[in-house]
C-alpha cells in the first residue's frame, strides 16, 4: 500500500503570520499552526463485528484547517494506544495532535476501532495474585485470566482491518484529501497498528478460526472481561 505511510515528520518551513491556502510556494504550510481549527465528531466510517460476535459502528472524528482553500490537503489518521482493551479516539495526545496537524493545514482524523480480545481461564490455587480474584468471585479455586499470543495477534488484525477502511474513508470520502499524501501514526498499541496498516502485505494470511474460548462449562468469574452476550466462539477472520 504505497500511498499509505507510517510517518516521522521532520519539517521546516520559512516564519509566516499569514494564513495562505497551503500549496507549494506557501510560507509556513504545514510546518507553523496557523490555522484555526473545526472539528467534526463522531463521523461513521464503516461497520464492523467484535470480538463478541456482535456489530459495532466505527467511527472518526474529523479535524480541518479553517480559511485553507487548498483542494488537495494532505490527510493525517491517527490511532489512540490502550493494549488493545481500552482507548478512544479522543484520548488526549491523538486529540492535541490532530489539531495540531490541521492548524498546519492537514485534514486529521482521530478514530475508535474494535478493542477487545478472549481471556483464557486456568486453574492457580497457589498463586496468591490469582488467590485475590478466587476470593472476590467466591471460589475456593481461582481461577486466572490471561491472554493467549493468538488471541492479541486477532485484536491486531481487526484493528488493522478497521484503520485500512478508515483511510479508505479519508482517501475517497472527505473532501480535499491528496490521496497519494495520507499518513497514519498512533500511539502505543496504535501505534503497531499503524505499522501493520502500512506494511502488512495484503496477501499475508488472516487468523484461522480458534476453539470456543473459554471451553464450554468453565464459569465466567470476571464479568468485565467476558461481557453478557458475548460470543466464545471464534471463528477465521478475514
Amino acid at each position: 500500500m504505497n500511498s499509505i505511510r507510517s510517518f516521522v515528520l521532520c519539517l521546516s518551513f520559512s516564519l509566516s503570520s499569514l494564513a495562505l491556502p497551503c500549496d507549494a510556494g506557501a510560507q509556513g504550510c504545514y510546518a507553523d499552526p496557523i490555522y484555526e481549527v473545526a472539528v467534526e465528531e463522531d463521523v461513521p466510517y464503516g461497520q464492523a463485528t467484535t470480538y463478541c460476535g456482535v456489530g459495532q459502528e466505527l467511527l472518526m472524528d474529523i479535524y480541518r484547517p479553517v480559511g485553507d482553500g487548498n483542494p488537495q490537503r494532505p490527510a493525517m489518521v491517527l490511532i489512540h494506544g490502550g493494549a488493545f482493551l481500552s482507548g478512544d479516539k479522543r484520548a488526549y495526545d491523538m486529540a492535541e495532535a490532530a489539531r495540531a496537524f490541521a492548524a498546519r493545514g492537514y485534514v486529521a482524523v482521530s478514530i475508535n476501532y474494535r478493542l477487545g480480545f478472549h481471556k483464557s481461564v486456568f486453574h492457580t490455587p497457589d498463586a496468591q495474585g490469582c488467590a485475590l480474584v478466587g476470593a472476590l468471585a467466591g471460589a475456593q479455586n481461582a481461577q486466572c485470566l490471561y491472554a493467549e499470543p493468538l488471541e492479541v495477534d486477532r485484536a491486531l488484525y481487526r484493528a488493522v482491518q478497521d484503520a485500512r477502511g478508515a483511510i479508505r474513508f479519508v482517501k475517497t470520502r472527505i473532501d480535499s484529501v491528496d490521496s497519494g499524501n495520507v499518513f497514519v501514526g498512533g500511539s502505543s498499541a496504535g501505534g503497531f497498528v499503524a505499522m501493520a496498516a502500512a506494511y502488512m502485505g495484503d496477501d499475508e494470511a488472516s487468523p484461522a478460526a480458534l476453539a470456543q474460548n473459554p471451553a464450554p462449562g468453565i464459569p465466567l468469574i470476571y464479568g468485565a472481561c467476558h461481557p453478557a452476550g458475548c460470543s466464545t466462539e471464534r471463528p477465521a477472520l478475514g
